[in-house]
């Protein structure tokens, strides 16, 4: 199988997404979260589906992404944080285009704004009342 054919996921389609909007190589992606190099490839191209989870936070955190977004994608619970609305939808809605994805995550953001809601969540110990 080419590298034209081979399958990708959600979630390495994500990964490759956000590496290359940071302007990543996969080497330098590997080497920020001390992830081995054919891991990542790997996971990008589909052939790990369901990577460990802290391999996930690994990446997510040298991705300065939430690692719950990553953890939707595979179906892992998070115990700490839910996931961003983008990634609950690419999970929930596979069939959702990014197009599609990133207008809803825009109509979204729109709301947020007008009803004054900060979509970073809490600051640590705001919500502890």
């Amino acid at each position: 199988m080419n590298n034209a054919e081979e399958p990708t996921t959600k979630l390495g389609e994500f990964i490759r997404q956000k590496r290359i909007e940071k302007d990543l190589s996969i080497r330098k992606l590997a080497e920020l979260s001390g992830v081995v190099n054919n891991t990542v490839w790997r996971i990008e191209h589909g052939e790990i589906v369901q990577p460990r989870p802290e391999i996930l936070t690994a990446i997510a955190r040298s991705l300065s992404i939430p690692a719950a977004d990553l953890y939707a994608l595979v179906d892992y619970p998070s115990l700490t944080k839910l996931p961003s609305f983008g990634a609950y939808l690419r999970a929930r809605y596979q069939e959702l285009t990014p197009s599609q994805v990133a207008q809803l995550e825009g109509y979204f953001a729109a709301i947020a704004q007008q009803s004054g809601i900060n979509l970073d969540g809490p600051e640590p110990g705001e919500d502890e009342f």
